[in-house]
């Protein structure tokens, strides 16, 4: 557990708020049941060569639904946004559960982390 004084402090010496996501990883548990109900393969773990070649496909296959989304925001189609950001998630939070990762706890902390950077993040322009 992180100790009071060891805890992220934003420029004011302000706490930051609490952020806690706990459904993430109750979605990846259920998009890992439907996937092997599906027949679909999933990394074993984390560690290990073929393991590094499944994550990286898999992973790959996240940035092909981003991809896509990016497409139908050329194409000002809300309706395949949505779609293709749901099905990036989706494999995102598939990949999580396989390599045994708690999204909830990482989104959490990583959120914590954030709120103690400058605006930005000190970068000149915001995309």
């Amino acid at each position: 557990m992180t100790e009071v004084s060891d805890a992220p402090r934003l420029e004011d010496g302000v706490s930051p708020p609490s952020y806690h996501f706990p459904e993430l990883d109750l979605a990846a548990v259920q998009i890992a049941d439907w996937r092997r109900r599906k027949m679909f393969t999933a990394p074993a773990g984390f560690r290990g060569e073929d393991n590094a070649l499944r994550i990286a496909a898999k992973a790959m296959l996240v940035v092909g639904e981003l991809s896509e989304a990016i497409e139908a925001v050329r194409e000002q189609n809300f309706a395949e946004f949505e779609v293709e950001m749901a099905d990036a998630l989706i494999r995102l939070l598939d990949l999580a559960a396989a390599t045994g990762c708690s999204l909830s706890t990482a989104v959490s902390d990583k959120m914590a982390v954030n709120e103690t950077r400058p605006a930005r993040h000190g970068k000149a322009v915001a995309l």
